[in-house]
């Protein structure tokens, strides 16, 4: 029963993790957004930093600066991520030539 238990335990440990979909908007984000359509976050350099292989961050339309005085984007440190924008500020719509998500190099004036 011990090695039993013991396999199904290492299964579950090579199982990938599942990926997330994170929402992000300038405009409507909060520091305190949990990253869901109805409470996205704010800062899409926060984001970046936490992302894991095959997450999804779905940018709402607006000007996106890099990290505090430095205004760079952190490293990617996984890879198979997607950042999709193009969207309304309230994530109903998606028109990437209407609404345009733009990525900076600018000092997030936080």
């Amino acid at each position: 029963m011990r090695s039993a238990l013991t396999v199904v335990a290492l299964v579950l440990l090579a199982l990938p993790a599942q990926a997330a979909d994170i929402y992000v908007s300038k405009d409507t984000g909060s520091k305190k957004g949990d990253g869901s359509k109805e409470a996205p976050k704010k800062f899409l350099w926060k984001v970046i930093k936490d992302l894991a292989p095959g997450d999804r961050v779905h940018a709402a339309e607006g000007v996106y600066n890099g990290q505090k005085k430095s205004g760079t984007m952190p490293k990617l440190e996984v890879g198979d991520i997607h950042i999709i924008g193009g969207y309304k500020a309230d994530f109903s719509e998606r028109d990437p030539f209407k609404y345009l998500s733009i990525i900076t190099g600018v000092a997030d004036d936080q």
